[in-house]
């Protein structure tokens, strides 16, 4: 599943085989989509005319729903394991800040002057990682799910954003700047590093399949953005759409 700007704006597609189907046709843009993991639902974010707010619909496509409906903008949702609840980030308080919703609760986790993006929910459902820009750079950070115990994964001088868990909830996927363009690299327990692409192009959107066999990205390797699938080792790079739209924004299930 991915996001395309093949229609004249972003819409969401999903890719069986070598059929992709349009879910989404409206005159929005529809971006991130995301699977719950019962695969029943898929999340998205939408401009609604004036800001972002977080919708969903059935797998197939049919019963458009939307999550909020305000006048501040909502991005990056991400399911929790037991797909009731759910993370996002606001721009409500002025900057953008991490939020839990159960229910129709929500609950803030994050407070502070820099901008918190990206929340991504562990398979374990104990942490939320994110990406937050603290005064120079992007760098990726953990908090426990009550938005206790914050801290870093990473502190240097690069940009580190698009973080994705491992299905093991040990391991994690990301993108870095630091070569002097955005590559994806793997971590793993100990601070392990691993750069898993090469080039002169920008690879960004990794995302861990849930069987943990392959990572799925987003590329710039030939003029617009098209969805790789490469092995968790970098190994066996393949093209899951190549034409001369954008698709980005990849997830999987």
């Amino acid at each position: 599943m991915f996001a395309s700007d093949r229609d004249g704006d972003w819409e969401i597609y999903l890719k069986r085989d070598q059929l992709a189907q349009q879910l989404t046709s409206n005159d929005y843009d529809d971006l991130n989509p995301q699977w719950d993991p019962t695969g029943r639902f898929i999340a998205f974010e939408s401009f609604r005319g004036t800001d972002w707010e977080l919708m969903r619909i059935n797998a197939d496509g049919t019963d458009e729903g939307m999550f909020t409906d305000n006048e501040s903008n909502e991005k990056w949702f991400s399911w929790a394991p037991d797909s009731l609840n759910f993370v996002y980030a606001s721009d409500r308080d002025g900057d953008w800040e991490i939020y839990l919703r159960r229910g129709y609760l929500e609950q803030q986790l994050t407070f502070n002057d820099h901008n918190d993006l990206r929340p991504q929910w562990d398979p374990t459902g104990r942490f939320i990682a994110f990406e937050s820009f603290r005064g120079t750079d992007w760098e990726l950070m953990r908090i426990n799910a009550d938005g206790t115990d914050e801290g870093m994964f990473t502190d240097n001088e690069s940009n580190e954003k698009w973080f994705s868990w491992a299905p093991d909830g040990l391991n994690f996927v990301y993108a870095s700047d630091r070569d002097g363009d955005w590559e994806i690299f793997v971590s793993r327990p100990g601070y392990s590093e691993q750069q898993l692409t090469f080039n002169d192009h920008d690879d960004v959107d990794p995302v861990w399949d849930p069987k943990g066999r392959f990572i799925v990205f987003s590329s710039s390797y030939d003029g617009d953005w098209e969805v790789l699938r490469m092995r968790v080792d970098g190994s066996d790079v393949r093209a899951y759409t190549i034409n001369t739209d954008n698709d980005q924004t990849p997830d999987v299930k």
